[in-house]
């Protein structure tokens, strides 16, 4: 019935149209269903309220024994609310009213009676029917029953016609929808149905384009189709013109590859002959030498090289006169200061002299390291001296002179004063092999910083004493208590206070100050000491650096304390500034939120 690129879509439609009359079907079914049982219910609702309304009325005529108005008020009811059975019975089923007066009793009441006593209210509903049953309570004489069956009409094909109708005319609207949309969308529906069927036919590279084209006359979709389909076929094509051309190419691509791995080395690579000629020299090589690559190929290499010692070793490897291999150091001045070479001078062969080899590397960065290495050694060793020689001298004291009561105060306190030093700069340089290693974590705690300014005060009032240095600390009436490391947090602001003091010059002043903002504190440390440079305020931060001051000279010092103090303190969010000027003093800013969670 339908062409191949429709056939999927067309199947679907039907499927579509299936279940939505099916659908309708269920909808018309449960629509009548709900109206059958609206009605019993409706039905059953007037028949208990008339029945609820009789009893009342029945019980006080059968107890004054008036049973005209009782059987007026049956027939009555019965009519007005098209009642089937409506009658009052004894339990000896004696009719004492009734809607068909041939079925009543012409006794009249007896005085009393029994039985009754097990009459409960009930009540029922099925098909075409409903019944109710009330047990009527006639005091002094005994129980009664009324009964009521009344008819429910049932709905007919033709009471519900015009919902069905206009379920009817609902689907069959959509319907007529559906199939307006799919004539006006059919020729793209067609191109998709296509393009589908060719991916299907697909098996791989192998599958020629021609068969997986479609009709232009499909749309726009279909020629795209095709124009991907030439394009991926042009592509194929070039892809096999490649790959025979890298095939004949092969031998030429090995020579070139081993010529860019020696390019990528960082090394300088020279060969050279028997006649100290250029044989080979790589990338590198032209650059340490400041020579063109093509021009030392086959020059003699005097004329790129001018170090004699260099050039010796070489004579001496491509000759054969030496089989060892020669290093040679050479220290170059250069405008931005001075590059160390190293030249490694060995024959390429070490049975058959002729060649040698000459390989230049750039070791400049690794004397700067070896010289700050053993300049930071230097200084720790100095920084360990010196706590230790007054440990040494005071411990001496004690033991020579240990019943002068003021002498033993003044070296147990000296002792302990340089202890706490010397455990600080032992911190300090665990603390700086943390942070290289990336292993350093916060254990953030609560934090009293009242018990830290005076634990701070108490530590460096004898150093400010000694010279005659204004130590200060302003602290606001209410200190907060702040959530960090204490111990971290304690080891940054030792640093930053033992800097102002240590690079203030005697009767000076350092002030230490907190301010507490809303979401942070703020602690400036400001000395009347000697001032960075603006030159030296970029570098001060770094490890092992110190200012290039003559004055500073004689101070000691590792370079580590600030670069220790703002790791720690951008581990707990904030930061470390800098104002100085030279001869009028630093101000370090130290910022830190209230919160810190832990590392």
């Amino acid at each position: 019935m339908f062409t191949r690129e429709e056939s999927f879509v067309a199947s679907f439609g039907i499927v579509v149209v299936a279940i939505v009359v099916v659908l309708m079907g269920v909808t018309s079914w449960w629509i009548v269903r709900s109206q059958q049982e609206l009605m019993v219910s409706s039905r059953l609702d007037q028949v208990r309220q008339v029945a609820g309304l009789m009893s009342q009325s029945a019980e006080a005529l059968m107890i004054s024994d008036n049973l005209s108005p009782l059987r007026r008020l049956i027939v009555e009811n019965s009519q007005k609310y098209e009642l089937q059975v409506c009658r009052v019975v004894l339990p000896d089923g004696t009719i004492v009213a009734d809607a068909d007066p041939s079925r009543i009793a012409t006794t009249p009441l007896p005085a009393n009676w029994s039985g009754g006593e097990g009459i409960t209210a009930s009540e029922d509903h099925g098909a075409g029917r409903v019944a109710v049953r009330r047990p009527l309570a006639v005091a002094g004489r005994g129980e009664a029953v009324l009964e009521i069956v009344a008819d429910v009409n049932g709905i007919s094909f033709w009471d519900a016609w015009e919902t069905l109708a206009g379920i009817g005319a609902i689907g069959s609207l959509a319907m007529v929808a559906m199939l307006l949309i799919y004539r006006r969308t059919r020729s793209r529906l067609r191109a998709l149905g296509a393009i589908r069927e060719a991916l299907l036919m697909y098996k791989g590279e192998h599958t020629p384009a021609e068969f997986l084209k479609v009709s232009p006359d499909f749309g726009i979709e279909a020629q795209a189709w095709n124009e991907f389909l030439n394009e991926t076929e042009k592509l194929r094509d070039q892809h096999k013109r490649d790959e025979v051309n890298d095939r004949l190419d092969s031998r030429q691509r090995g020579t070139r590859g081993l010529d860019d791995a020696c390019d990528t080395m960082p090394y300088g690579l020279i060969l050279v002959g028997k006649e100290i000629r250029v044989q080979y020299a790589n990338g590198a090589a032209a650059a340490f030498v400041q020579a063109d690559r093509q021009a030392m190929m086959g020059s003699p290499l005097d004329q790129f090289m001018t170090q004699t010692e260099v050039l010796d070793a070489v004579k001496t490897a491509a000759t054969g006169t030496s089989r060892r291999r020669a290093v040679i150091v050479d220290e170059i001045e250069t405008d931005s200061g001075y590059t160390v070479l190293r030249y490694i001078v060995r024959p390429v062969r070490r049975t058959d002299p002729g060649d040698a080899m000459v390989i230049i590397e750039d070791i400049t960065q690794q004397r700067v390291a070896e010289k700050t290495r053993n300049e930071f050694v230097a200084q720790v060793a100095h920084e360990l001296r010196t706590p230790l020689s007054n440990i040494r001298l005071y411990a001496e004291s004690l033991l020579e002179d240990g019943d002068d009561t003021t002498l033993r105060a003044k070296a147990i306190n000296v002792i302990n004063i340089e202890t706490k030093r010397l455990a600080r700069l032992v911190s300090d340089m665990l603390s700086v092999a943390e942070i290289e290693a990336g292993s350093m974590k916060l254990s953030a705690d609560d934090v009293q910083l009242g018990d830290i300014f005076h634990e701070l005060q108490a530590d460096y009032e004898q150093q400010a004493d000694e010279k005659n240095i204004d130590l200060s600390f302003n602290l606001p009436p209410k200190v907060p208590v702040i959530h960090a490391d204490r111990d971290k947090f304690l080891m940054a602001l030792h640093n930053l206070v033992s800097n102002a003091l240590k690079y203030t010059a005697n009767d000076g002043r350092v002030s230490v100050e907190l301010q507490v903002q809303p979401n942070q504190i703020v602690v400036e440390v400001a000395d009347t000491g000697y001032g960075i440079s603006e030159e030296d305020q970029q570098k001060i931060f770094e490890r092992f650096y110190r200012a290039r001051d003559e004055r500073l000279a004689s101070i000691p010092g590792t370079g580590l304390g600030l670069s220790l103090a703002r790791e720690i303190v951008r581990l707990h969010g904030g930061d470390i500034t800098l104002d100085s000027q030279v001869g009028q003093g630093s101000t370090f800013t130290l910022s830190l939120p209230h919160h810190v969670e832990a590392a």
